[in-house]
């Protein structure tokens, strides 16, 4: 079950019922019942089947019920998980995915103790064989034509350098012509496992890198060093493998040296006519989460004088409000890569050109941010660009 102890001290019952369920029922009273497992997956497929045969389903164990009284916990039962029998017939839904990745798993957990996640406290990690994969990679390529999208949607899919090694050789043997992303640590790639993944099918790494500077990374215990980062991501575009990197602003610790230190990193990103792929970033605010180490230890809170939950705090070097004006402040100052952006590509353009237009639409951005004269150029430019590639 999932509780609130001692942790996280400092933190009144109102403050996490604000930021989470189960904590509050008169809150929760818009929900039907929460699935309280570490799984879950059987007691949800099951009340899946019940809702659609207009069915009850709050005899079913595993569930957190809020009513006006509090929660009522209905009987717990033990849900044992096979993630080698796990295997989605993917025939039956290949018409449904259309362009889309099919989501596909090869573990679940973090061994990894970030400061500023929950993962690894939420699952512990337990690794599907690969035959299993495989198995149900075939039938995903024996009922859609190539290339196969496939996201594999694990917290980390290199969760070793081993099992990332072994996982691309048995892609490469098998002759999948998959087309795939994954999160994966920088620190796991090499000139062996880059150019692994690439004869695979990898199309682009989630990279959370987090920060470009060694003491905040140090703070985060990311055990990651900026170097071998940059290397990572240099190797990837070397074999034409995109990245998306994800940095957190605002962790304790972070200043303005920490978010020039990160902007220098990023700008040393291949981009433009020496890039080979498509490298971008993506900036988060950090969240002092009730599970991750930082805020859940007094010890770590009271080290970095970090008060607050959520997305309100507040430590010793920054506090939320100020940590927004931070991420805006990096952006300014990153030269070269684009920021992840949400507009959609078409499929039909080149990687130059596409790689092209999101850069000049990062500059028209930064032109307006800076109220810059030059802003109306860009947008003109930006929208010439657009559509030559349209047409050509």
């Amino acid at each position: 079950k999932l509780v609130a102890d001692g942790q996280l001290d400092g933190i009144t019952p109102e403050q996490l019922a604000d930021e989470f369920v189960l904590i509050d029922a008169k809150l929760d009273q818009d929900i039907s019942a929460v699935v309280v497992d570490e799984g879950g997956e059987e007691t949800l497929a099951e009340m899946a089947k019940r809702l659609r045969a207009g069915q009850n389903y709050l005899d079913l164990p595993n569930l957190a019920i809020p009513t006006e009284d509090g929660y009522r916990f209905t009987s717990e039962k033990f849900e044992p998980s096979n993630l080698d029998g796990e295997i989605v017939d993917w025939s039956r839904y290949t018409e449904r995915l259309g362009p889309f990745d099919a989501p596909i798993r090869t573990a679940v957990g973090c061994p990894f103790q970030c400061e500023f996640c929950d993962f690894a406290q939420l699952y512990r990690p337990k690794l599907r064989s690969i035959e299993s994969l495989l198995g149900e990679l075939r039938t995903l390529a024996g009922s859609m034509p190539a290339p196969r999208n496939v996201f594999f949607a694990d917290d980390n899919v290199a969760i070793s350098q081993k099992r990332l090694t072994e996982f691309t050789r048995a892609l490469v043997a098998e002759r999948l012509q998959l087309s795939w992303r994954a999160f994966i640590r920088a620190d796991s790639v090499d000139e062996e496992s880059a150019e692994l993944m690439r004869d695979s099918g990898c199309r682009e790494c989630l990279l959370g890198i987090e920060s470009g500077d060694p003491e905040i990374l140090s703070n985060m215990n990311k055990r990651l060093d900026p170097d071998k980062a940059l290397r990572a991501v240099e190797l990837l575009d070397k074999n034409g493998i995109n990245t998306q990197c994800t940095f957190v602003v605002g962790f304790p610790g972070e200043c303005s040296r920490s978010i020039e230190r990160t902007a220098a990193f990023i700008s040393a990103f291949p981009s433009g006519d020496h890039a080979n792929a498509i490298q971008r970033y993506y900036l988060f605010r950090f969240q002092a989460l009730p599970l991750c180490p930082v805020s859940s230890s007094a010890a770590q809170r009271q080290r970095y004088q970090l008060e607050g939950l959520g997305e309100q705090w507040k430590h010793s070097t920054m506090d939320s409000q100020e940590a927004l004006g931070a991420m805006r402040d990096l952006f300014l100052q990153v030269k070269g890569s684009s920021h992840m952006y949400t507009e959609i590509v078409p499929p039909d353009w080149s990687t130059a050109k596409t790689r092209a237009v999101m850069e000049l639409r990062d500059e028209v951005k930064k032109a307006h941010l800076n109220n810059s004269p030059a802003a109306k150029q860009l947008e003109a430019e930006l929208l010439e660009s657009v559509q030559e590639n349209e047409s050509a």
